[in-house]
């Protein structure tokens, strides 16, 4: 089996392939860390709009146009199944830390509303672009995620909800799988400026991020260990 892998690894598409899967247990990594602080700090970790987003591609993915391969089937139900439990972190506690009053109001129809317009919107954009694998539309919201975490950060200074480790996970996951998907179009030529375009944001936003919360961990440790003055 390890001298499988290593064949694999030093293989181009066989590389592509690895790297994905390595990419993808991240991504799975990175949802059981953000269910695990969600649910210790009675909160959701992902913002509402990339949870639907997000949930509402993976159905669509693995229900409606499966990968023909059989391991990225697997890994795409890992995502879907261990992204259940950011959902329903969501209806728990989402309704209780809204702070805009008419949201909190009509909280269940918004999200229902908004689960509606991003699988609608996802199908649309699944037949406009003929995106059979749906990278253009995974990666568009990979990148409305990463900016809206930095948001998320801006509103949650507590860091309420936000992991650390989760954030490294994303990082590096969506780093890796991009960089498997670049080296495919090398291979297969031709020019992908949109999703180029977004490997390069995700990662910006995903690098500023980190950052943030490793500087706010920082200046809160710093806090509790500094003695207070008389």
């Amino acid at each position: 089996m390890i001298f499988h892998f290593f064949n694999l690894l030093f293989d181009s598409s066989g590389f592509e392939m690895v790297a994905a899967i390595i990419g993808s247990v991240l991504w799975v990594l990175a949802y059981i860390l953000m269910a695990l602080k969600g649910y210790k700090d009675q909160t959701y970790g992902l913002p509402l709009v990339a949870i639907t987003l997000n949930f509402s591609w993976e159905f669509i993915y693995v229900f409606f146009y499966p990968p023909d391969n059989r391991i990225v089937m697997l890994l795409r139900i890992a995502w879907l199944v261990f992204d259940v439990f950011n959902v329903w972190l969501l209806f728990r506690f989402g309704k209780a830390v809204q702070s805009v009053p008419e949201i909190r109001q009509h909280f269940y129809a918004v999200v229902f509303c908004t689960f509606a317009l991003a699988y609608t919107g996802e199908m649309a954009l699944h037949h406009r672009l003929a995106d059979s694998g749906g990278d253009e539309s995974a990666y568009s919201i990979n990148f409305i995620m990463s900016v809206l975490f930095v948001f998320m950060y801006f509103n949650r200074r507590d860091l309420r909800g936000l992991s650390y480790g989760a954030a490294w996970a994303k990082m590096v996951g969506t780093g890796i799988m991009a960089l498997a998907t670049y080296l495919a179009f090398l291979r297969q030529g031709g020019t992908h400026y949109l999703l180029d375009y977004l490997f390069a944001c995700i990662f910006i936003f995903d690098v500023i991020y980190v950052y943030l919360l490793h500087k706010a961990g920082a200046a809160s440790g710093l806090k509790e260990t500094t003695p207070a003055r008389a």
